[in-house]
């Protein structure tokens, strides 16, 4: 019998805290609540429980959490599987050999060449990262790199694929700057008011010099759904990630509210998506490839601090 649940993709926020004070960064250094390591280990007990499959771990920095290691090794002896997001500057051969066969996937922000990149996040941090893809891609580790579009980088973005495929890299995700928290003190760093479709074009004429893109999709419809939900750093369960920075009063729950499953129930049976509802965001997939750009309006769920239950899906 099917359960009347089942979350299946999870996505944990597992700290705000970081090692590095990148200036797109949109948690811009704001601290928070984080679960203890007790606390965690009991969640990843409740994301079984509740159906999940997979676990994305991403922060902040997740390498911040000294528990970091034992949180691994909880959901994979749970059988979730795992894919760990970093900047790549403090892992070490260590990590990896403790933890690589937990690991089903990792990625590493790189957001420019060389110069680029380290104006964004550093000095020094350039060449950790790449030393840290290829640590992890040696320890049998599949290996995306993400990247933020800005104005430092738009006009570069095939050359830096070619450096990181010349290393060995095959998977890119590239997502447009967000203007919030550091970012929005960085008004620099924006893009130009152009409109997504000839962003977009723009993108592909520079990749489509450094690789085959085949086919490209397009999604731009609302991701909200009983399937996946964003997990923040206090265990207050989003029903995206949009909605858990732009509105958190509007969490579903708490992960360790005894009746979660009922309130996650009650919340998906309950919100009420418009008919043609585009996301805040539009999603490009090609073959290897993945490009999140974002669009004008915004998230058309969000209204005034609740959801909008006034328009109808029928």
């Amino acid at each position: 019998m099917e359960r009347e649940l089942a979350v299946r993709d999870w996505h944990w926020e597992i700290t705000k805290d970081c090692n590095l004070k990148c200036l797109h960064c949109i948690l811009g250094g704001r601290g928070g609540q984080e679960l203890t390591t007790q606390e965690s280990l009991m969640v990843i007990s409740r994301i079984v429980q509740l159906g999940g499959k997979t676990l994305r771990i991403t922060g902040g920095e997740p390498l911040m959490r000294k528990d970091l290691g034992l949180i691994i090794q909880e959901a994979h002896a749970s059988g979730l599987g795992l894919d760990l997001i970093t900047n790549g500057t403090m892992i070490d051969d260590d990590f990896l050999r403790k933890y690589a066969r937990c690991l089903g996937h990792m990625a590493i922000s790189i957001d420019g060449q060389e110069q680029v990149h380290e104006y964004l996040r550093g000095n020094g941090s350039y060449k950790k990262s790449i030393l840290s893809a290829r640590r992890v891609m040696d320890a049998g580790i599949d290996l995306s790199v993400y990247i933020t579009i800005h104005s430092l980088n738009e006009d570069s973005l095939g050359l830096l694929m070619e450096e990181l495929i010349s290393i060995g890299v095959g998977s890119f995700h590239f997502n447009e700057i967000n203007m919030e928290g550091r970012a929005s003190k960085n008004q620099h760093l924006l893009l130009g008011k152009d409109k997504t479709s000839d962003r977009m074009d723009r993108i592909l004429s520079q990749l489509q010099k450094t690789v085959d893109v085949g086919h490209v999709s397009k999604d731009s419809s609302c991701s909200i759904s009983s399937d996946s939900v964003y997990l923040a750093s206090d265990g207050a369960v989003h029903a995206c990630v949009e909605i858990a920075f732009k509105s958190p009063e509007q969490k579903i729950a708490h992960i360790l509210d005894q009746e979660i499953e009922g309130k996650i129930i009650q919340f998906f049976s309950g919100v009420i998506i418009p008919i043609n509802c585009i996301c805040r965001y539009s999603l490009f997939s090609m073959q290897g490839i993945s490009v999140l750009l974002n669009e004008s309006e915004k998230c058309p769920i969000i209204k005034e601090g609740r959801f909008d239950n006034e328009q109808s899906s029928t």
